[in-house]
């Protein structure tokens, strides 16, 4: 009786804790959750990557070896995954596969990864990843495929990379490595192509040779081969005499480099430096006073007098605005190449060596939604900052100094976004962190392509405080500034927000923080805001001006974004991250619905030969057609209005003639169906609803397809293409039409449904 109760016991705890525990998931499948916790899935690609389940192994992207439970690959390309590649990594000991490329991942490559010994290929092309490549990815010996490419990584190629004798692909193109690329092991059998794309790259394999200090090019003795080994011992004596004079050479170049080093000390490595006296000014050089040009990153293909010489020759017919560092000049060079050169007011100038400190730190930085550095010369009289220029000038120009100029609702988002990720990659991405301090609308620069880029966050300041942040000199622009800020006069990342939540307001408006509008009700754009979501009526002070229609749940998002960016609170904001991540969430949206079409117009023949009878209209960007449908030839009381939806063609709206609507003929009912989904009833607007009785009839699609080449051919041959939209041409060529085809098919132009190729018909106009 005893051993049973034993037994039974033994039973209970097998069960109810060995049996669960069997079930729980394993290291491998811990550490992918940690890894999912430092991913943004924007799209919930990973949504069944749960704590919960079983196993691991069937999640999305994930492979295991056959048989265990141990993460084999990773796979999770084009799945727009934010945030960083997380230190876990480094736990999956057995990992052979890691593919994560075409996302928007940022942050470093992890050191980790030097862990995964038995990674075969990595892939990780198309990211915003920073930093440089971890020296111990030599660990990686069984390593295949290493593609880095379109990143911001910069620094020196590892030496390491030439010990993965297994290595077969490298693609490290489109980055900012700098330096030379080390000849040895599997690094000195890739080519050009695994390294195009890096400026200041040097050495064999891109053909580039590297320069000394000095500016000649580095010369490297060649061992002697065997054959020159063996000759006679009467050229011994030369090959001595050669070998003493090369090694005096080298002596001579270390002492000269040495020499330089101490006088150049106070240049870092990430800038070129050029010293140019007494070539500009003759009265300087009997000041003892003298001219100093530095580039950054070697990218100017000018030479230090060409670019002096035009900064000297700058006066005011060149000056194209002022901002709160001082005035700014457009630059054209001799080959039409323009910059703009920023001249820093002598109050603002502080010593040369902490100014110079901070222009390191500006020099380093480059981000294609911010205004890059490129240059700074110090003359005798003034300090100067040389920037790439963009024609396009300022949002602030482009909302309110041209006012006639219309500014479609999907192209301020892409500004909003492109904004963001210039600011996020200050806050988070820059070590140290750089605050703005100065967000506003024109410090937003816009290229040919209107892709906005971040201005005036340079001129950085090292802070003296535990956090080692990084801030402006700029004092900040009145209506953009937090509470918070003007209360203790401390910058942060979240006084950052506070201004950017007050731009996308101005997006929003169209009008300046300031507007006079906003001052007669006695508040601010912050102020306005909360009132009118208190009165729900914010579609009222959308700007007129958007070209094309405004989604109001597309406002409505956008708004709340800004109030919560502007929130009195400044622990309440978001991140400039979370920002982004809103951001991007809210322009895909747009961006598929824009592009997204399948449409049709279902109209009831209701068993009588009607005509069709269009009335002028225009698509809008909300793909509604603004005009009036309808079907005639019955009573006037039988008329019913049909509407539809398009596409956007390239980012014009077009005005769409009736030549593009789609007519049915059904025995049931007048019905819509839009983008494939369900639309409810409005009988005040009379759109019709889809009902589930109603089925397509694609016998016909043959005869349809039959009407439209033939009456296409007919409208080519008569070349009417501009008269499309008028509906007497149009009415006869579909009769003639449907009759030519339904001789060929046997049917009747009564009982025929017609539809309509829409891209071939697009792609025809």
């Amino acid at each position: 009786m005893e051993m049973g109760r034993v037994l039974l016991m033994l039973l209970v705890f097998s069960t109810t804790v060995l049996y669960p525990c069997s079930l729980a998931l394993t290291q491998d499948g811990h550490t992918l959750l940690e890894i999912k916790s430092t991913l943004n899935d924007t799209r919930n690609f990973l949504s069944n990557w749960k704590k919960s389940d079983e196993s691991h192994c069937t999640w999305t992207g994930i492979t295991c070896h056959p048989g265990e439970q141990r993460v084999r690959s990773i796979n999770l390309p084009y799945m727009q995954l934010g945030g960083i590649i997380s230190p876990s990594i480094g736990k999956l000991s057995r990992l052979q596969r890691l593919a994560l490329h075409q996302n928007g991942l940022h942050g470093v490559i992890p050191n980790e990864i030097g862990n995964c010994t038995e990674l075969r290929a990595l892939y990780l092309r198309a990211n915003y990843l920073q930093g440089g490549i971890p020296s111990n990815i030599g660990n990686l010996s069984y390593l295949h495929v290493l593609d880095l490419s379109s990143n911001s990584l910069k620094g020196a190629v590892p030496s390491s990379i030439g010990r993965l004798t297994q290595l077969r692909v490298l693609n490290l193109s489109t980055n900012f490595f700098s330096g030379e690329i080390p000849d040895l092991g599997v690094l000195s059998t890739f080519g050009n192509n695994a390294f195009i794309g890096n400026l200041d790259l040097c050495g064999r394999q891109v053909q580039k040779p590297c320069r000394t200090s000095l500016g000649f090019p580095v010369v490297l003795p060649h061992a002697e081969s065997d054959e020159a080994a063996g000759k006679s011992s009467h050229y011994v004596k030369w090959v001595l005499v050669g070998a003493i004079t090369i090694m005096g050479l080298a002596l001579v170049i270390t002492l000269s480099l040495l020499w330089i080093c101490l006088l150049s000390k106070k240049e870092r490595a990430a800038r070129k430096y050029i010293e140019v006296k007494d070539q500009v000014n003759p009265e300087s050089s009997r000041k003892d006073d003298g001219t100093k040009l530095i580039t950054f990153h070697g990218d100017l293909p000018y030479t230090s007098f060409e670019i002096i010489e035009k900064l000297e020759s700058l006066d005011e017919d060149d000056v194209v605005g002022s901002g709160g560092f001082g005035t700014v000049y457009r630059m054209v060079m001799n080959d039409c190449g323009t910059f703009a050169v920023k001249r820093i007011d002598r109050s603002r100038e502080g010593s040369d060596q902490g100014f110079e400190r901070e222009l390191e730190i500006l020099g380093s930085i480059k981000h294609i939604n911010l205004v890059n550095l490129r240059g700074y010369c110090r003359l005798p009289s003034t300090k100067l900052l040389i920037y790439d220029y963009l024609a396009m000038g300022s949002l602030d120009d482009l909302l309110h100094e041209n006012t006639e100029q219309s500014l479609k609702w999907s192209t301020r988002l892409k500004i909003a976004l492109g904004s963001a990720r210039g600011l996020a990659y200050l806050h988070h991405d820059c070590c140290p962190k750089i605050v703005h301090r100065d967000i506003k609308s024109s410090n937003i620069l816009l290229d040919e392509n209107m892709e906005p880029r971040v201005s005036d966050f340079g001129l950085a300041k090292l802070l003296v405080d535990e956090e080692a942040h990084v801030t402006t000199v700029v004092a900040g622009t009145f209506g953009y500034l937090a509470p918070e800020y003007l209360q203790s006069g401390r910058a942060t990342e979240k006084s950052d927000v506070y201004s950017f939540g007050v731009l996308l307001l101005e997006l929003v408006t169209g009008k300046r923080p300031t507007d006079p509008s906003f001052a007669r009700r006695g508040v601010n754009v912050v102020g306005w805001m909360n009132t009118f979501r208190k009165e729900n009526r914010l579609e009222d002070e959308v700007d007129k001006r958007c070209s094309d229609s405004v989604d109001a749940e597309s406002v409505e998002v956008i708004l709340e974004l800004a109030a919560s960016c502007t929130d009195a609170n400044a622990d309440e904001r978001p991140s400039m991250n979370q920002v982004l991540q809103i951001l991007e969430q809210e322009n895909q949206k747009v961006a598929e619905n824009v592009e997204s079409f399948k449409s049709r117009v279902l109209c009831k023949d209701d068993a009588r030969q009607r005509h069709l009878d269009v009335r002028s209209g225009q698509f809008d960007g909300d793909g509604k057609y603004s005009g009036e449908m309808v079907m005639g030839g019955g009573s006037e009381g039988d008329r019913n209005v049909c509407s539809t939806r398009t596409m956007r063609d390239k980012d014009t709206w077009m005005s769409v003639p009736v030549s593009l609507m789609v007519m049915e003929s059904i025995p049931a009912r007048w019905s819509w169906v839009a983008d494939q989904k369900e639309i409810e009833r409005k009988e005040d607007a009379r759109v019709p609803v889809l009902g589930e009785e109603d089925e397509c009839w694609s016998e016909h699609y043959g005869v349809a397809i039959r009407v439209f080449a033939v009456w296409l051919l007919q409208v080519i041959r008569a070349k009417v293409i501009p008269l499309l939209c008028d509906f007497w041409i149009l009415e006869n060529a579909m009769e003639e039409a449907c009759d030519l085809a339904c001789r060929d098919y046997g049917c009747v132009c009564g009982d025929l449904r017609i539809v309509v190729a829409m891209e071939a018909l697009l792609a025809f106009r």
